[in-house]
Order: C-alpha cells, then sequence, then structure tokens
C-alpha cells in the first residue's frame, strides 16, 4: 500500500506531493531488497492458499467473514475466545451465523471505501469539487484517509484473488498503522472539547498517548516467544490438544523435559489418537535410553497417525537399529508413499533393504534420497559403496 500513500497524502503543493511519492518509492524498494536478500525473491507468494481452487463465491463469504473477525478484534482486542480459526472461516455454506458476518464483513470494508473516497478524493489536487476563484481548496480530512486505507488494509483477506491467506491476528497490524490519522484526529478533537486550559489539554493527550503505548506493550507480551503465545492460545482453548503439544516442544527446546512430558501427557488425556504427542513422547524416552518404552510409544503413534511419516521413521529407525531390518524396511516404505518428497525415509528404506540383503532396492531407494537431498552425506556413501565393483 506504499504506492496508495502519495494520492492519499492529498496535498495541493506538488513538491509535498512529490516527497510523498519519493518517500514511498524509497521505502518499496528497501522491503523488496531486503526480501529479496533473506528468502531468494523480492515478490512476495502465497503457495499455500488454502482457497486456490474454490470457486469466487466461496472465497467471498470466507474473506466477509474475516473481514468481520478483524473489526472484532480491531474494536475489541482483549482477551476474547478467538473466532479466526480456519475451521470456522471454512465453512461450507455456514449457517445465518456465518452469513450474517459475511454480510456485516463486507459492509464495512465497502463502508468504509465509499466514505473515504466521498470526503477525501473532492480535496485532492484536480478533485471534483469546484471552487470559487481565489478560494483555497479544502484541506484533506485524516479521517477520510484513515478510513479509505483501512479499507484498502483488508484487502489480502477479502479472497478476491485465490492468492491471499486467511485471516490472522498478525494482519491487523495494516488497519491499525494505516489508522493512526484517525488515532490523531480523535486526540484532538478530545483535546479541543475538554474544558480546560491548553497546557492542561496537552498534558492529557500526552497522557492518554503513554497509556495506550503501555497497553500495546502488554498485549505484545503475548508474542514475546513461542511458550507465552501457546499459553495465551490454550486461556482462551483450554481443550486444543495442538496448542499442549507445541507447549511442550518450547519447553523441551529450553531443557524443561519433565514440562514438555506433562504437556504432551495432557494433549493425549484430551485426545487419545493425537499422533504427534506420541511420536515426542518417544524421542524422550529414547534419549532417556529405554528402548522398549520408546518402541511402545512410536507404535501407538502410528497406530493412532497413520499418516504420520515421522512416527513411521522414528520407529522404522529403532527397529533397524535392533536387528528387524525387514520391518523397519515395510514402514520406511509406509512413510515414503505419505511423504513422497521426505529424504530422510528414502535413505532409511535404502538401509534398511542393504542389511535385508536386497542390493537392487536399497540402490533405488538411496538414488531417490540422494536426488530429494544432494547434500545427504550419509546416504551419499552408502550408494557409492553400492556402486563399488563387486559390491
Amino acid at each position: 500500500f506504499a504506492l496508495a500513500l502519495p494520492l492519499l497524502a492529498g496535498l495541493a503543493p506538488h513538491r509535498r506531493w512529490r516527497a510523498a511519492g519519493a518517500g514511498a518509492a524509497l521505502g518499496l524498494a528497501a522491503y523488496l531488497a531486503l526480501r529479496a536478500a533473506a528468502l531468494g525473491t523480492p515478490w512476495p507468494a502465497a503457495p499455500h492458499a488454502p482457497l486456490a481452487d474454490a470457486e469466487l463465491a466461496r472465497r467471498l463469504a470466507v474473506g466477509g467473514r474475516a473481514a468481520c473477525e478483524a473489526l472484532r478484534l480491531a474494536v475489541l482486542p482483549l482477551d476474547h475466545p478467538p473466532t479466526y480459526a480456519a475451521s470456522d472461516l471454512l465453512l461450507d455454506g455456514g449457517g445465518p451465523d456465518a452469513v450474517a458476518r459475511a454480510w456485516l464483513g463486507w459492509a464495512w470494508v465497502v463502508a468504509l471505501a465509499a466514505l473515504g473516497a466521498a470526503f477525501l478524493l473532492p480535496r485532492l489536487p484536480g478533485g471534483g469539487r469546484r471552487h470559487r476563484a481565489g478560494t483555497a481548496r479544502p484541506e484533506p480530512r485524516p479521517a477520510a484517509a484513515a478510513a479509505l486505507l483501512a479499507a484498502l488494509a483488508a484487502a489480502p483477506m477479502l479472497q478476491l484473488v485465490p492468492a491471499g491467506e486467511l485471516l490472522a491476528p498478525r494482519f491487523l497490524y495494516l488497519p491499525l498503522l494505516l489508522g493512526a490519522p484517525l488515532v490523531g484526529g480523535g486526540l484532538l478533537a478530545l483535546g479541543r472539547a475538554l474544558p480546560a486550559p491548553p497546557p492542561a489539554r496537552r498534558a492529557a493527550a500526552v497522557a492518554l498517548l503513554l497509556a495506550l503505548a503501555a497497553g500495546a506493550w502488554v498485549r505484545a507480551g503475548v508474542y514475546a516467544d513461542r511458550g507465552s503465545f501457546r499459553a495465551a492460545v490454550l486461556r482462551h482453548a483450554p481443550d486444543d490438544a495442538g496448542s499442549w503439544n507445541d507447549l511442550g516442544l518450547w519447553r523441551e527446546s529450553t531443557g524443561d523435559r519433565a514440562g514438555a512430558a506433562a504437556a504432551w501427557q495432557h494433549a493425549l488425556r484430551l485426545e487419545p489418537r493425537y499422533s504427534r504427542a506420541w511420536t515426542n513422547l518417544g524421542r524422550l524416552a529414547l534419549a532417556d535410553g529405554d528402548e522398549a518404552e520408546a518402541e511402545a510409544l512410536w507404535r501407538r503413534a502410528v497406530a493412532a497417525g497413520p499418516r504420520n511419516p515421522v512416527a513411521h521413521v522414528n520407529l522404522a529407525n529403532l527397529l533397524r537399529r535392533t536387528g528387524r531390518p525387514g520391518e523397519a524396511a515395510a514402514l520406511f516404505e509406509d512413510a515414503a508413499r505419505i511423504a513422497p518428497g521426505m529424504a530422510s525415509a528414502w535413505r532409511g528404506l535404502g538401509r534398511a533393504r542393504l542389511e535385508a540383503g536386497d542390493l537392487d532396492g536399497a540402490r533405488a531407494a538411496l538414488e531417490r534420497a540422494c536426488g530429494l537431498d544432494p547434500g545427504d552425506a550419509a546416504a551419499r556413501r552408502l550408494l557409492d559403496g553400492l556402486r563399488e565393483p563387486g559390491a
């Protein structure tokens, strides 16, 4: 939206308009250069857009519900159970409540855009409003600019094209930042309305700004680390097994193995067939040297998650190391079928087949592993060994 800022500056003097345009162009160029340096390409993309194949009507319904939730979060950014989950936004058809939220979301976006354009554009240089000779053109209204920019900020959520993402709380920085002129206008109006001398009004405005900054700092603490974020999510959804699993991973990364195990066990009490938690408990058991317990846990993980390739690979590696290459090869084959791009599954399959005496099968699996990950030194050494004369 940097390209829209020179237009919405709404300043009659061409020198100031050019300065706004130059600043926006410089910022956009810096963003693209930094993105190219960090990610290898300057162009944003959403390769896994969940609505890429959806019809326009469904995308618009989802976009309207996302916009409605953005409005709710902007007006009431407090500890309130969130309703921006994909399971809510992606409802097929939905009931009256979903339809009403979709219409409400589109209504506020269209209203913001229309009101902003109606009150702002006539005041731009060359605008449609006529003026008597010698009269000054009305000053642009910050509230109108804020309304128009906030409407533009909702564009990524509206799903007009199938390249967007679903609503996430982080998207709120767009309407919040672009609404800064509206906040400024509100502070000025509040200051003028206070029955106090100018110094007292200025002090009240400063106090309000400091209070808002302190509140923003406190709310930002939710994102201080993975653990604080998951803890905040669990206050809203204490029965979310996935969040308990992620909290366990964070505790493990901080060295709190007991806390990690407790989180994963709680996830399994909530959802006994949650394969990832069984997988993680198996890792802890193996790290403690208890191979029998690790095997039992990973067998539970495979049974609970037949589509979980990590559980299959973990159990297969343990079986291969304990002298059961045939059973291990079957599990590696399952993992490679579930996740054909998982190089470690193909490498494990090649190693298990080699130990079982299937040289041709081992060679084929290791060639696939090296093709997927040319830097896999272990797979390369095994493959080179098979290619040696007499191998």
